[in-house]
């Protein structure tokens, strides 16, 4: 799994199949998550707990937009949903 930047601050979480022995990519890259909206989605850690995946990820880059976000989903190649408000953040709103 990795981060791809796009144009115009746009991001996204990307992933793709890996052989683990040779590292070689054995498929296409795949956009599984576009963020919140934000820009400079990065990061991302992807737990399984009790059969449901999560896709934890930084936003916003370093300044005062930066933020966690979390999304779910029944796998781990997605669809996955995001929870609507950041799970931390410094801003109060």
């Amino acid at each position: 799994m990795t981060v791809q930047s796009g144009a115009e601050l746009e991001s996204h979480i990307v992933q793709y199949e890996i052989d683990p022995l040779s590292g070689m990519v054995l498929s296409e890259s795949m956009v599984i998550w576009r963020g919140d909206g934000g820009p400079w989605v990065e990061g991302p850690h992807l737990y399984k707990i009790k059969g449901i995946y999560y896709l934890m990820t930084a936003s916003g880059g370093t300044s005062n937009d930066h933020r966690k976000i979390i999304a779910r989903s029944s796998s781990p190649y997605g669809p996955f949903e995001g929870k609507p408000e950041p799970i931390l953040t410094h801003l109060f709103h």
